[in-house]
């Protein structure tokens, strides 16, 4: 009888152990993973930032137009509503002129 309680306090010993080391092991997988994930994360975001900066960086076209003429107009939203603001506005309204539309 005696030894049969050895032998179930040991093997009692034995898993106490086994569960111990496996937490460890949960503990530490869980704190590679989560390592893991910030690293993706960040590389993500960097790649996502170098896209916009690409992006913002693409030469813009901007029109150039010789028959500008300024115009006053009436700010309708924000803070500043009601105010007039001076724009520089096409006299033609064109978006992208040929060089013939302009010397007409």
């Amino acid at each position: 009888m005696h030894n049969k309680w050895l032998n179930l306090k040991n093997e009692n010993l034995r898993l106490q152990h086994d569960l111990v080391q496996s937490r460890e092991q949960y503990e530490d997988l869980a704190e590679e993973l989560a390592v893991e994930v910030r690293r993706d994360v960040r590389q993500r975001v960097r790649q996502e930032v170098l896209q916009r900066v690409a992006v913002s960086n693409k030469p813009k076209i901007v029109h150039q137009c010789n028959n500008m003429k300024v115009r006053h107009e009436v700010l309708k939203h924000g803070c500043a509503a009601g105010t007039r603001k001076e724009t520089n506005r096409c006299i033609s309204n064109c978006v992208r002129p040929s060089k013939k539309q302009h010397r007409m």
